[in-house]
């Protein structure tokens, strides 16, 4: 004698559990609904009666949540982009206890697991043109709809978030600075200002002198001693000089060599 595959016998053993709950309910309704017709009439609630009437109304009820929660209906779900819409479909449809038998080009079939089978059958989704079709229970439906737009908003929510941590900065291809300064305070300059702006770029340093002097300065400290120097190091230079002046003045270093002879 064969033995029944496992689907078979998972099948039947599903199909046995819907119908006990079924019983179940059927006859807890009936209880009920027999106990409240007999505490308004002041009657037995085991009389036939009142449990007929139990019954009838149980019945009726759970047909009408049958009719309308667990038929099934197909619904219209539009999307933007194919893949990210059947990677967000197929989370939502595992968290409600649905696996995945079934997969094609543009077709996708979901059985429920053992948790989930009483809420209704399978999950049919049908992938079109920016559109997607879903055919199963309509409570089902209706939960999946929920949740998908509820974990639509959440990854809104996290790209918002992610993308907001970003910090947006201006940066300069050229800098120039123009500083008057004193000679003190040139090596302070070279710490914050030089130093600083080099981390980021190359600097080249226009340095412009100016020199004043109610004496007068003598024009060859500036020819032979300033001007020499900086030819030998082959430092580019425009000197620029005020008003030129003839007055008489002794010279030091004269003095010096003039009480040595």
């Amino acid at each position: 004698m064969q033995r029944p595959s496992h689907s078979v016998a998972t099948g039947l053993f599903r199909f046995l559990l819907v119908s006990l709950l079924a019983i179940v309910l059927l006859i807890g309704t009936t209880l009920l609904i027999a106990y409240s017709v007999a505490w308004l009439q002041f009657d037995q609630w085991d009389s036939p009666r009142n449990l007929s009437i139990g019954l009838v109304c149980g019945i009726v009820a759970w047909l009408f949540v049958a009719v309308f929660h667990l038929r099934r209906e197909t619904q219209s779900i539009p999307f933007s982009q194919r893949e990210p819409f059947l990677l967000k479909a197929n989370t939502v449809l595992q968290e409600m206890g649905y696996a995945l038998t079934s997969r094609q080009a543009d077709a996708l079939t979901y059985r429920p697991r053992f948790h989930s089978y009483l809420f209704g059958g399978r999950i049919h989704l049908a992938i079109g043109n920016q559109e997607a079709k879903l055919t199963g229970p309509k409570v089902s439906l209706e939960f999946f709809r929920r949740c998908f737009r509820l974990l639509n908003h959440v990854q809104r929510v996290q790209q918002y978030l992610h993308d907001h941590r970003k910090f947006t900065d201006n940066v300069l291809k050229c800098v120039e600075l123009q500083l008057r300064c004193e000679p003190a305070d040139f090596e302070a300059v070279r710490q914050n200002v030089i130093e600083v702006l080099q981390k980021d770029g190359d600097v080249v340093c226009d340095l412009n002198l100016l020199v004043q002097s109610e004496k007068g300065i003598r024009e060859d400290i500036v020819e032979f001693q300033v001007r020499e120097w900086l030819e030998q190091r082959h430092i580019p230079c425009e000197i620029r000089k005020g008003v030129v002046q003839f007055v008489e003045a002794v010279h030091p270093e004269l003095q010096v060599e003039a009480a040595a002879l």
